[in-house]
């Protein structure tokens, strides 16, 4: 974040001439310029540099009726705990896909944990905290913003039901936690629960679907059971170690994972904070954060939002802490900028240093890090596919 003090003035004038740029294909002063380039069928990459300001935005426009491009949530180095810079995710973790775009994803810890939920690749990668926002889109592509959590439930032959508490996570006492590949190499618990692994196909599974999976072994004493790209751990502590003792080798179970609000079949959930945009209104100064200066504050900013009626969607990126060059927005200028593109809804993303946009497989922007591409934990990837549908 910058200390240097917000024009208000100037910088909303900057934000109607910038929107009417971007909307109209063409700059609004004798200093100010913007270009729209079509990067793919359906997506178009817009620049607009306001000299006044001075402010250097991207945004990236898809055009959600075009069936060849998808939006995946991707997590660094595919391990909860893990970070690397986009340019780097998008080169080793959406191989064999070409890539159209891609922009920085949540805020996140020292060890690389996003602060709120993450679905991909048909596993939970980790739940939200209650305040947290997250950005929910479904199997038939339509997209949501909510505070979302994350449910599950075992089911065994015979009826029997297993509440799971919560998902890659340390387990506490009288817990049910499910563990799968993205916490790591092993669930990492203590001898005094029960575990049991199953074999499951996470390929192509969405949030409430109803996944069967076969047991392969069960463990009473051991703990740390390993964890695998196919499998998940389900480890209990406290009596209800009892329902995971009444399963052997070989027996069909069914798992259950679901997001509150039920929104239908999620395909993928990232998180975000705070929420920016809802119903086509500027929301931020409802925010507990709005006064403070992370709020107020000209910075480099990440967002993300979109138009279900028009079915548009928007990543927009931009620079910051660069004086000269490009110094930034606060979150309600920034809110009131996605809502001149054409927003009904729209979350922010983690920004300063992380703001980063890739086109292609290159970095589009100017990082406000000496234009230096800072390590992110996840990150949303446009793609290209030819599957029909």
């Amino acid at each position: 974040m910058t200390d240097r003090p917000t024009d208000n003035g100037a910088l909303h004038c900057g934000l109607r001439c910038l929107a009417l740029a971007v909307l109209m294909g063409s700059a609004c002063g004798p200093d100010d310029r913007s270009r729209t380039e079509p990067i793919d069928k359906g997506v178009r990459h817009i620049v607009t540099h306001l000299a006044s300001v001075p402010n250097l935005v991207h945004v990236i426009e898809v055009d959600l009726g075009e069936p060849s491009v998808e939006l995946a949530v991707v997590k660094a180095g595919n391990r909860l705990r893990d970070i690397r810079p986009l340019s780097v995710i998008v080169r080793e973790q959406v191989a064999g896909r070409t890539v159209i775009a891609a922009i920085n994803g949540d805020f996140f810890s020292q060890e690389g944990i996003p602060s709120g939920a993450q679905f991909s690749d048909g596993r939970i990668v980790k739940d939200g905290p209650e305040n947290w926002y997250a950005l929910a889109i479904t199997a038939d592509r339509r997209f949501f913003v909510d505070r979302v959590h994350f449910t599950g439930v075992l089911l065994d032959a015979g009826g029997g039901a297993l509440s799971i508490d919560g998902f890659n996570r340390p387990r506490q006492t009288d817990e049910v936690i499910l563990y799968n590949s993205f916490f790591g190499a092993a669930t990492n618990t203590n001898q005094y629960g029960s575990e049991i692994t199953l074999r499951i196909d996470w390929h192509q599974a969405c949030l409430g679907d109803t996944i069967v999976a076969e047991v392969v072994y069960v463990d009473s004493a051991r703990g740390n059971s390993p964890l695998y790209d196919s499998v998940a751990v389900v480890s209990a502590h406290g009596l209800r170690r009892d329902f995971l003792h009444g399963l052997k080798a070989g027996d069909r179970v069914r798992l259950v994972q679901q997001a509150v609000p039920f929104y239908g079949r999620l395909k993928s959930v990232i998180g975000g904070f705070p929420l920016l945009v809802k119903n086509g209104k500027n929301v931020v100064l409802r925010s507990d954060h709005a006064g403070g200066e992370f709020a107020q504050s000209n910075s480099a900013r990440t967002a993300i939002g979109f138009s279900n009626n028009e079915r548009k969607l928007f990543l927009v990126c931009v620079d910051g802490s660069q004086p000269n060059y490009s110094v930034g927005m606060g979150l309600s200028e920034l809110a009131d900028f996605l809502i001149e593109l054409g927003c009904e809804q729209a979350i922010n993303l983690d920004g300063g240093g992380s703001s980063t946009l890739v086109v292609g497989r290159q970095v589009a922007n100017r990082p406000s890090e000496a234009g230096t591409e800072r390590a992110v934990s996840n990150a949303l990837v446009l793609y290209r596919t030819e599957r029909p549908r």
